[in-house]
């Protein structure tokens, strides 16, 4: 049971060293402009984040820009009078709204302090700061 050539492995547990992280993509050659595009797209979301992005952050939001790339083709060919399965559109739909609702669809801007707020900071920083290291 378990041999060189039986295609029943003896290591329990074990990957092979050829799925490191991100190793679909990461042999992709990058020449090509669908490639490119979306490795602009993830670092934008990824840097969207605000976050240093986790491997999980990471793989989810490749998961995310491929997942909107197959949407715009159905999309697209839905636009040129093409058959479409709308079964597997919908579920896309469904799939990549979960997606952006794990990496933050909702983002919101921080609330800034008004003019006067900050001013009224920086003063209040600058009392408090000991001698010689205040504001001028």
């Amino acid at each position: 049971m378990g041999g060189k050539r039986s295609g029943v492995s003896r290591k329990s547990g074990q990957l092979p060293k050829v799925y490191r992280d991100g190793w679909q993509l990461s042999r992709r050659d990058r020449r090509r402009a669908e490639l490119r595009a979306h490795f602009r797209m993830a670092d934008a979301v990824l840097a969207d984040s605000g976050d240093a992005p986790t491997v999980l952050r990471t793989r989810v939001t490749h998961r995310a820009v491929h997942l909107d790339a197959l949407l715009q083709r159905l999309e697209g060919d839905l636009a040129d009078g093409k058959a479409v399965d709308v079964a597997t559109y919908l579920s896309g739909c469904q799939a990549f709204l979960r997606y952006a609702a794990a990496l933050g669809l909702e983002r919101r801007a921080k609330r800034l302090p008004g003019v006067v707020e900050y001013l009224a900071a920086k003063a209040a920083d600058g009392a408090a700061a000991p001698p010689g290291e205040g504001a001028p």
